[in-house]
């Protein structure tokens, strides 16, 4: 048997680069020479197609910050990892950023034989930006699990146009869960000293449990957190209320869990009596607010402004911290609340709001004193679990918040107070008390009793209890 091979050699002499589809010289292979052709054609190695781990958010040990505009964090560490090149995180020390560090946080990974990072390095909305501002040059890649470093290695950038790749590879295919980028040397900017880094991809060859719907999703919730960033940039200070004191919140963040817990009982040193007293206060007032017969739904004219960094917390009630821009309409119907649909292929958790009861300082149903309402929330990553928090709001007759109350049933039972200090009425100090009990999901849905009765979660097999912890947060506005 013979085959016509297409080849660029004969006779030992190189001929003119050829292919299948062009005039080319054949010759025959026959016998053993033929099982070597095709032993080579065969081995070549073949591409592995790699499956990209998206963030919903980064983490970094600083950025630069720009009181200037309220609404628009340009240096976020977010903008690293939004896919858009135009836009970059700076850090925010002074010098060329040499020390500081970039974290993306992934769904566990586990089995993967190599991680390819595609950084955009510096600031790549322009090359004149690129030339003006500071870069990486030498870096530190750490593959962490649970905040350990699974694997090291140090790689060398250059200030240029363009992704430049870093392959990683993964000792003993090991789990990790995040990736870290160091800065150990920098290349100076001609113009500032701003170190920048414009974007930064992960894929991975192979990831056991991969969820291409969960990536999407987490890619969706960032798009979204950009989106509303430009919106409310787009609205400027003059058309809404900045509330808060800073666009920068930070503080001390205490945790405290005991070695072993019996019952009910909660060896903290924390003020109980106290902290008793604020629960009847708040049952007393979501009793008075149930005994009332209508049902509200808030509706506003423009998004509110975005969150500072550092105040988390208050996602659950963002739109209502400035109650002058929240018009309340009475509705019948306890089903006409916020629902979130997928419509993306699952790329959003599905969420519902309920209607609101609401009590109000004047006739007119213009200045809330208490507002209660639910949210139901389905999330889910690689795994799925429901969410149900009942949340109520207090405000001074000022407009100024009081408190807010959160009680959570989650995969533990969760109490949370906020408390609030105002300047010029614009926050400028949160205080959260938080309280987490022994739990058990390990109920149906008949057990999750909400208010309108409109809705049920249902929770599945039995999980393992949590250990009784209290968690207290104090954050105040950075200049």
């Amino acid at each position: 048997m013979a085959f016509v091979v297409c080849n660029g050699f004969e006779g030992g002499h190189r001929l003119p680069a050829c292919d299948c589809g062009t005039v080319a010289r054949p010759f025959l292979v026959r016998g053993p020479s033929m099982l070597l052709l095709f032993a080579a054609a065969f081995s070549a190695e073949v591409p592995v197609a790699m499956l990209p781990l998206h963030a919903d958010h980064a983490e970094a040990t600083s950025y630069l910050k720009s009181n200037w505009s309220k609404f628009d964090e340009n240096y976020h560490p977010n903008y690293a990892v939004d896919g858009n090149p135009a836009t970059a995180w700076t850090e925010g020390v002074e010098g060329l950023g040499e020390g500081q560090a970039l974290t993306i946080p992934l769904s566990k990974v586990s089995g993967a034989h190599r991680v390819e990072l595609r950084i955009w390095n510096g600031y790549q909305k322009t090359s004149k930006l690129l030339a003006a501002n500071a870069s990486p040059r030498e870096v530190k890649i750490d593959l962490m699990l649970n905040g350990q470093t699974v694997k090291t290695m140090n790689a060398t950038l250059v200030p240029k146009m363009g992704e430049q790749i870093v392959d990683v590879p993964v000792p003993e295919r090991r789990s990790f869960d995040a990736v870290r980028i160091t800065v150990v040397s920098s290349t100076p900017g001609k113009t500032y000293q701003d170190l920048c880094i414009s974007d930064v991809s992960v894929s991975v060859d192979v990831a056991e449990g991969y969820s291409s719907v969960a990536e999407t999703a987490k890619q969706s919730r960032l798009k979204a957190w950009v989106g509303e960033r430009k919106a409310a940039a787009k609205e400027g200070t003059s058309q809404a209320r900045f509330v808060f004191a800073s666009t920068k919140f930070t503080g001390q963040h205490l945790n405290y869990r005991p070695r072993e817990v019996r019952g009910t009982e909660i060896p903290f040193d924390l003020e109980l009596e106290e902290w008793s007293a604020h629960v009847d206060a708040n049952r007393a007032l979501i009793e008075e607010l149930k005994k009332s017969d209508s049902w509200w739904v808030d509706e506003r004219q423009r998004p509110p402004a975005p969150l500072p960094d550092g105040l988390w917390m208050l996602s659950d009630v963002q739109r209502l911290l400035v109650p002058s821009e929240v018009t309340w309409s009475q509705v019948t119907d306890v089903t006409a609340g916020t629902r979130s649909v997928d419509d993306t292929e699952g790329a959003a958790p599905p969420f519902y709001r309920e209607p609101a009861k609401v009590l109000f300082y004047d006739a007119a149903h213009t200045q809330p004193r208490a507002v209660l309402f639910e949210t139901h929330q389905v999330g889910w990553g690689r795994s799925y679990w429901p969410t149900d928090d009942t949340i109520l709001v207090k405000y001074h007759p000022n407009g100024d918040l009081d408190r807010v109350w959160i009680h959570t049933v989650h995969s533990t039972a969760l109490d949370s107070l906020l408390t609030f200090t105002y300047q010029d009425h614009q926050i400028s100090s949160v205080a959260e008390s938080r309280l987490s009990l022994p739990f058990r999901a390990c109920f149906d849905a008949s057990d999750v009793e909400d208010l309108s009765g409109s809705y049920r979660s249902t929770y599945g097999e039995c999980e393992e209890p949590y250990a009784a912890e209290a968690v207290y947060t104090a954050v105040t506005a950075q200049p």
